[in-house]
């Protein structure tokens, strides 16, 4: 088995390790637990820490896959998965399956969800913003209403209850329909929302 030098850094309250992979990636390990109750001074050695690291190992990807629990999804289940979250859910017709296969490792539900809903509301905001630009009133009502529909969503409504996202989603409908110089203007959502802009791609 091959080893490498890594870098650990003590801190109050965890520990963080430092090093690089085969390719030259950094790579950290961080280990947080209460220490109210010990006597480590903050900074100095942590001897667990330092047993915890010295037990990790490389691994084959198909053994590091098979360790993981059934709740993570790959790219194998994710296709099926996808297709349950978006049943009720209003795809614009700029958008192909293709947009969607984005895991090639794992995730979970709630972060694959994330993903799936943010390549939807992403292109129905910049549809709505072309159709504002041009003027065309009917295509910006159409993508009003769909904006505004991402509250009757199952996987957002479902996703409220573990996370902030669905509120961060539907905080740009409610401003799409009450402050459209926010999406139009400042273009926050390319940030809020992970959006790609022209100058990302």
């Amino acid at each position: 088995e091959r080893s490498v030098e890594a870098r650990v850094f003590h801190y109050k309250g965890y520990s963080t390790a430092l090093w690089k992979d085969e390719r030259g990636s950094d790579q950290t390990f961080e280990f947080r637990r209460d220490l109210s109750a010990s006597s480590r001074p903050p900074g100095s050695r942590d001897d667990e820490f330092i047993t915890l690291l010295q037990s990790l190992r490389y691994v084959k990807s198909s053994e590091y896959f098979a360790a993981m629990p059934d709740s993570v999804i790959t790219q194998e289940t994710s296709s099926l998965i996808i297709q349950e979250m978006l049943q009720d859910v209003p795809i614009p017709g700029s958008i192909w399956d293709a947009d969607f296969q984005m895991i090639t490792r794992f995730a979970s539900w709630y972060q694959l969800g994330a993903y799936v809903t943010s390549v939807i509301v992403c292109q129905l905001i910049n549809d709505w913003s072309i159709a504002v630009e041009n003027m065309d009133y009917e295509a910006e009502r159409y993508y009003m209403d769909k904006m505004q529909s991402t509250r009757d969503w199952d996987v957002l409504k479902q996703m409220d209850s573990m996370g902030g996202w669905s509120q961060v989603v539907w905080e740009y409908a409610t401003d799409m329909r009450e402050n459209p110089s926010v999406l139009i203007d400042d273009k926050v959502h390319i940030s809020g929302l992970g959006c790609l802009s022209d100058e990302s791609v």
